[in-house]
């Protein structure tokens, strides 16, 4: 018989999906999560800076971001040196069962906070200039 085409492989380095104004990162892209959780870090007025781009776990915290969810503004940081370690919250409604990862759909939390609105599109009630 004849012999089976090859198959085109897909593209190892595409990890981002954008849809509908939306950015998706699938789970392999942990380089892109970790660029895009410094820039919500970022947007929370945070400061960090990554040493190796191809290694996630070094990233340096430089300032402490402020929480977005809490009334009182407080500290929270990178890795949880200096300050509560803050955790990255999709604040969005998901579509599929997958939320968007963009930064404008996002916000840099305490765990309280997080935790008591896991899943749930809440207020910005802090946000840096």
């Amino acid at each position: 018989m004849f012999p089976k085409p090859e198959r085109k492989k897909k593209k190892e380095t595409r990890t981002v999906n954008r849809r509908d104004g939306h950015e998706y990162i699938f789970v392999e892209g942990i380089l892109d999560k970790t660029r895009m959780r410094l820039q919500v870090y970022r947007n929370a007025g945070g400061e960090a800076d990554w040493l190796d781009e191809s290694d996630p776990s070094s990233v340096v915290d430089l300032k402490p971001a402020t929480c977005q969810g809490c009334v009182e503004p407080h500290a929270i940081s990178w890795n949880g040196e200096g300050a509560p370690k803050g955790e990255w919250h999709h604040n969005s409604k998901s579509k599929g069962g997958r939320r968007c990862d963009c930064p404008a759909c996002s916000l840099y939390l305490c765990r309280e906070i997080h935790e008591a609105n896991r899943n749930k599109i809440i207020p910005v009630r802090n946000v840096q200039a």
